[in-house]
């Protein structure tokens, strides 16, 4: 079977990892990028695995010459004109999204496959911009791509359901595990993950404990990454934009943090940019004083806030609560949203298979101490809630 051919539009962290994938899984996959070297870097980058796969005997040199050939970055849109899927993975703005959806229209053939991977966009919205709307859907791809294999895979009303079957097929041939969910705002993952992140910012900015603190006692909780270290991995610059996306469209338990604010106006973006959350001098994420310094900044324009204390609950609780939102609203069913939490941060049980798992009353106790404690934005709608089903867990209305 011929290779399928792939493009991506953009080459930030996002689309550089989805193009390194789509490549390494034997796509013809073309890279757009305006930037000569985010091209030179995602060409030397395959260069240096393919050199060492052969080295080591997992490729013939017939196997690495078609390898390397089958990759290759631009800066307008040189061989487009073949392709069977091309996925738009630029900054996480509507109008930037669109012009580029309306570019590849003109310049892909007519039954090609239009995806867009925007994190708190509604694919609804994007395919308006569209002459075409039945082509465009969504596939979410998550950061680090080679290492979280699930796509959320996200079609409108209007999307041909042939291109949605073909997306899922694309999705499993390149070894990722694709999950429909329904169009929304933050579609799944992100609903549940950021206003666990943004708690996470809380838990620092109240001096109830460091970015390390955090992180630790959430992997000894069971999680694979914590919020501080995941905010630096998805770029602080692109969590603003999803939280303020998401904030205008889910209401305000999606703000973005004030300091998270501050890091990006100080140039701090994460991983990408040396330091984020955390400093990594060394490749590897350290404290940072420079951080304390912009919580004092903080606190000098809003004020400083209560002295509160950490404990994972803090975190745990927004992602049930969200989980128990999403369920229903229809946006997943309840196997789905476990799988999704497992799937990208390495959840040793799903935020729903934990409330049903230490059950609806020590749950709501839970809720309530920390609506005492700390505020309204813990507590769940009550109408959400129903009477205990038969195993005594946690449920919805």
């Amino acid at each position: 079977m011929p290779p399928i051919r792939a493009a991506v539009v953009g080459a930030g962290t996002m689309g550089a990892g989805i193009a390194e994938v789509l490549a390494l899984a034997g796509c013809d996959v073309v890279l757009q990028t305006r930037r000569p070297q985010a091209r030179e870097r995602f060409l030397d980058g395959l260069a240096q695995r393919y050199d060492r796969a052969l080295k080591r005997g997992r490729m013939t040199p017939a196997e690495h010459t078609a390898a390397r050939a089958r990759a290759r970055a631009t800066d307008a849109y040189d061989g487009f004109a073949d392709r069977e899927i091309v996925i738009e993975a630029v900054v996480e703005e509507a109008p930037v999204k669109a012009e580029v959806l309306r570019t590849l229209e003109r310049v892909c053939p007519p039954d090609a496959v239009l995806a867009s991977t925007t994190s708190s966009l509604t694919i609804r919205e994007l395919a308006e911009a569209a002459t075409r709307p039945e082509r465009v859907l969504g596939l979410h791809f998550f950061n680090p791509v080679r290492f979280v294999r699930l796509v959320e895979v996200i079609a409108t009303p209007v999307t041909a359901p042939t291109h949605v079957v073909q997306a899922i097929m694309f999705v499993k041939l390149i070894g990722m595990l694709p999950l429909r969910i329904r169009d929304g705002t933050g579609f799944l993952v992100n609903r549940l993950l950021f206003p666990a992140t943004a708690e996470g910012c809380r838990v620092y900015t109240e001096h109830a404990a460091t970015p390390a603190e955090i992180d630790a006692e959430c992997l000894r909780w069971g999680m694979l990454v914590g919020p501080c270290a995941m905010l630096d991995m998805v770029g602080l610059d692109v969590a603003l934009a999803i939280a303020r996306n998401c904030e205008s469209r889910l209401g305000p338990s999606y703000r973005p943090p004030p300091i998270l604010e501050h890091c990006v106006a100080a140039g701090r973006l994460g991983r990408k940019s040396g330091s984020g959350i955390y400093a990594y001098p060394h490749g590897q994420p350290e404290d940072d004083p420079l951080l304390d310094a912009i919580r004092a900044e903080v606190e000098r324009v809003t004020g400083v806030p209560p002295r509160t204390r950490f404990s994972v609950e803090r975190l745990v609780v927004p992602m049930v609560n969200e989980a128990i939102e999403c369920l229903a609203e229809g946006i997943a069913t309840e196997r789905e949203i476990d799988l999704a939490m497992t799937e990208t941060i390495g959840l040793p049980q799903g935020p729903l298979a934990y409330g049903r798992r230490i059950g609806r009353e020590a749950y709501l106790a839970i809720v309530d101490g920390l609506v005492s404690e700390l505020g309204a934005r813990f507590a769940l709608r009550p109408e959400l809630m129903v009477e205990l089903p038969a195993d005594g867990g946690l449920a919805v209305a």
